[in-house]
Parts: C-alpha cells; sequence; structure tokens
C-alpha cells in the first residue's frame, strides 16, 4: 500500500480535520488569543493527527503484507505440511 493510496482512503478524515482546525483557529481568534498561541495549539493538534495517520498507515501495511504472504500459500500447505516430520 503506497502512502497516497491511503491519503485518498482517508481523506474524508483529512477534510475533517482541516474543518476542525479552521474551526478552532476561528474560535480561538475570538476569544482573543496571541497567534503565537493559535499557531503553537494548531502545531500540537497537526502534530498528534500526523503521528496517527503515520501509526496506522505502518500498522495497515505491516498487516497487509502478512495478509499477502498467508493468502499465498495454497489450501492445501498447512502447517505441519512444511514442517518436516522426522520417524
Amino acid at each position: 500500500m503506497k502512502l497516497t493510496d491511503y491519503i485518498t482512503d482517508r481523506l474524508f478524515s483529512v477534510i475533517l480535520f482541516l474543518a476542525a482546525v479552521m474551526f478552532s483557529t476561528g474560535l480561538l481568534w475570538l476569544m482573543g488569543l496571541r497567534y503565537e498561541f493559535i499557531i503553537y495549539i494548531e502545531i500540537i493538534f497537526g502534530g498528534s493527527f500526523l503521528a496517527a495517520l503515520l501509526w496506522d498507515y505502518t500498522r495497515k501495511k505491516l498487516t497487509g503484507t502478512n495478509t499477502t504472504f498467508f493468502s499465498s500459500i495454497k489450501h492445501h500447505q498447512f502447517l505441519f505440511n512444511l514442517i518436516p516430520y522426522y520417524n
């Protein structure tokens, strides 16, 4: 799975995050916070969102490779057929 494919799959959550960022920025600006604090808060939110996306991407990428490995094994090849039997 490519990163661009993953981002297009998660496009709805990215759009919702950007809308939440714009809403919270406007709300903090209306409350009279200084721009430095607003930028600092948005960097924290953006960093945590990117960390969650990268964590989910690597988790899906690792499980995707495992499932492709197990799906490549034929149905008649079970684990006990792969282990040699000694008498």
